[in-house]
């Protein structure tokens, strides 16, 4: 190898060092923070969503294809009371009753309904859930 071309050859791997540096650069790895603060949980037909989200990181709701997510702090908030499908805190006759009522709906049911496993039916998964917790008295 003659002194032009390895000076060359040391030319060009300089280059390659120097232009890959930029070629790296113009990717875009964001970051993204949990902060601590309120837990939240929300499922829907086909997705879950799941996570913690502070304060510092507040801000108007982000909205696309469908969906809003909304980022700040949630005071703790109680858990739900299933089975209590009339809201009056407690799993009594009334929600046997709201149950019954929509028993073998087989889709488009709702927790209001009676459906007390989320799968948009009333059956008896639903009723032995209600039964499991009938007399709950909630805060």
């Amino acid at each position: 190898m003659t002194k032009p071309s390895c000076r060359a050859g040391w030319i060009g791997c300089a280059l390659l060092v120097v232009l890959s540096g930029h070629a790296i650069a113009a990717l875009d790895s964001s970051w993204f923070t949990v902060d601590g603060g309120g837990g939240f949980f929300s499922a829907g037909p086909g997705f879950e969503l799941s996570g913690t989200i502070g304060q510092p990181d507040a801000g108007q709701p982000m909205i696309g294809s469908g969906f809003e997510l909304t980022g700040g702090f949630w005071p703790g908030v109680a858990p739900p009371c299933i089975g209590d499908f009339d809201g009056n805190a407690q799993v009594d006759l009334g929600d046997l009753a709201i149950l019954l009522a929509n028993f073998g709906t087989t889709s488009g049911a709702g927790p209001e309904d009676g459906d007390t496993d989320g799968d948009g039916d009333v059956d008896l998964a639903d009723l032995a859930v209600l039964l499991s917790s009938f007399g709950t008295v909630c805060s």
